[in-house]
């Protein structure tokens, strides 16, 4: 069965990839990106044509429209998804995909603003489209929501914290969304990608006060000490690449509602750290929530 699916952040990496990939599955893919008339008018060109060629010849043939949206906007979400509901009554899946990352360095030397604009992206951004869909997929009491995260948003990864802690904190909304809609028939799950070459790569917050760096002189070496070896065991070296996790999109999108797992790890440098840490978080909640007598009221996804 094809859905529409809308996708934030479609115009490079894992959201261009999801996006053409859902196309020559049969899917209609409303794949939105800011600036599509200025910045982003070539990637936007490029999908639409790329679009083509992944579905020429296929015997499953879906169609793709280029849409304007910044998450940052709740005026330029709401004109979005008005555009969406004048092309089909549906929207069947939300893909959480836009983002940013942050220089490394210490939280002061990184400061407020850069941190703001990374939760506002992130974490409030996907709210936002999140909470401009819910009405439709309520309606429709069908719907799935996917929020793209990242393995290192459950440990500690110290220099790097304003972007690992915005996707933890998403990881966390994500779960109110999976407690709070299932029983509306509605899914919320996470993939966590490992660390895959991307355009986000060149999307990189500056910090705003770097002057302030010579102040943690002490501490400089075991930031260096620190990105070197986790960029040296995080980078995956699979053959087809961030494909990966596009694969992992269409996978989640395709399987039966209510049979989704919450969390999908695309990370096999970094699995065997990743999910024993989901794991015991799973273990953990629920036996929380039995604890509290509330756990058979769930009404969960597995």
């Amino acid at each position: 069965m094809p859905y529409n699916v809308m996708i934030t952040g479609a115009g490079s990496g894992f959201g261009k990839l999801a996006a053409l990939s859902l196309v020559a599955r049969g899917h209609h893919v409303f794949a939105t990106m800011r600036d599509v008339e200025g910045r982003n008018k070539e990637a936007s060109a490029s999908l639409v044509s790329e679009a083509m060629e992944w579905v020429d010849g296929s015997a499953k043939t879906g169609d793709l429209s280029v849409i304007e949206l910044d998450v940052a906007d709740q005026k330029s979400v709401d004109r979005a998804i008005e555009l969406i509901l004048s092309e089909t009554e549906r929207i069947d899946v939300l893909v959480n995909n836009a983002g940013l990352i942050g220089e490394a360095g210490p939280l002061e030397v990184t400061g407020i603003e850069p941190m703001r604009k990374m939760l506002d992206v992130i974490v409030l951004g996907a709210m936002r489209v999140t909470n401009s869909v819910l009405p439709t997929m309520r309606k429709q009491r069908s719907g799935l929501i996917v929020q793209i995260s990242s393995t290192t948003s459950t440990h500690y990864v110290p220099f790097s914290t304003t972007y690992t802690g915005a996707k933890a904190a998403c990881e966390h909304i994500a779960a109110g969304y999976r407690y709070e809609l299932a029983p509306l028939g509605i899914d919320s799950v996470v993939v966590q990608p490992g660390g895959y070459e991307t355009a986000i790569m060149h999307k990189v917050l500056k910090t705003e006060h770097p002057e302030l760096l010579n102040e943690y002189e002490d501490v400089l070496p075991l930031m260096k000490k620190l990105e070197d070896a986790y960029g040296g065991i995080s980078y995956n070296k699979s053959p087809s690449g961030a494909q990966d996790v596009a694969d992992a999109i269409v996978g989640l999108i395709e399987m039966e509602a209510g049979e989704r797992p919450f969390v999908t790890v695309v990370d096999e440098t970094m699995r065997h750290v990743v999910d024993p840490i989901n794991e015991l978080s799973d273990v953990m909640q629920r036996g929380l929530f039995e604890e509290l007598g509330v756990w058979d009221d769930m009404q969960l996804v597995k």
